[in-house]
């Protein structure tokens, strides 16, 4: 995937997040892996005020804030602070202002793994803690998506099916499509030419419209009343 085509992914993943409600956006600040994700989704500069602000008690004045920019050597700073109120990151109001309660919360348990949380997953057993290492993690992690991969272009026969919420996100993504035989019955679904454009993409980016999709799914769910999915690879 060429660097203009990643930047414009992440660009899309920025804007949709900066359309959501304060109140969607809450929900999905909710978990610690949630706030890192979008942590590192934001550039240098607005990492560096996050967390020149996380620890930081009560809200900050504007003018203050305006105030590094002569340390951080960055112009740059009211754009920054911008955006980061955009994405609901930031809270701003009578000239003061402050991170989201709910992401400084988060996110510092996503930093210092407080919480009971267990979304970033549950300590492995005693007997494996020498097989679940950082290769096995990503290897496993890169198998199992490679399976939904397989399964959308029906390569490989033996991959396993995904989950019925996954094959659900794909098909609400329109990235594959409920196929029909010669006949008009019903057919196994089938990759649509939208799907072919998601496989050239990085993993980052497919990962991530396939998340945006679910998000969009659940604040449907969330609006009529229902109970979100969960998520099963």
């Amino acid at each position: 995937m060429s660097m203009a085509a990643h930047h414009h992914s992440h660009t899309s993943i920025t804007e949709y997040l900066e359309g959501l409600s304060t109140k969607t956006s809450e929900r999905l600040f909710s978990t610690p892996v949630a706030c890192l994700a979008v942590f590192r989704l934001l550039s240098s500069l607005s990492k560096q005020l996050v967390m020149s602000m996380l620890y930081t008690d009560g809200p900050l004045a504007v003018k203050d804030v305006a105030g590094w920019e002569k340390p951080l050597h960055s112009p740059e700073i009211p754009q920054q602070l911008k955006r980061l109120e955009g994405l609901h990151i930031l809270e701003c109001k009578d000239n003061k202002m402050h991170l989201n309660e709910v992401f400084r919360e988060q996110l510092k348990n996503a930093l210092i793994g407080g919480g009971n949380h267990k979304s970033f997953g549950v300590p492995a057993e005693k007997n494996a803690s020498d097989k679940v290492n950082m290769r096995f993690l990503d290897d496993y992690a890169l198998k199992k998506w490679e399976s939904i991969l397989h399964y959308m272009v029906g390569t490989d026969m033996d991959a396993p099916k995904p989950s019925t919420t996954v094959l659900n996100l794909l098909v609400k993504a329109r990235l594959m499509e409920d196929g029909t035989d010669h006949a008009g019955y019903a057919a196994k679904i089938r990759i649509t030419n939208k799907g072919f454009q998601f496989l050239l993409q990085d993993i980052n980016a497919q990962v991530w419209e396939v998340l945006l999709q679910y998000i969009r799914q659940n604040e449907e769910q969330v609006e009529h009343s229902q109970e979100p999915q969960k998520l099963h690879i």
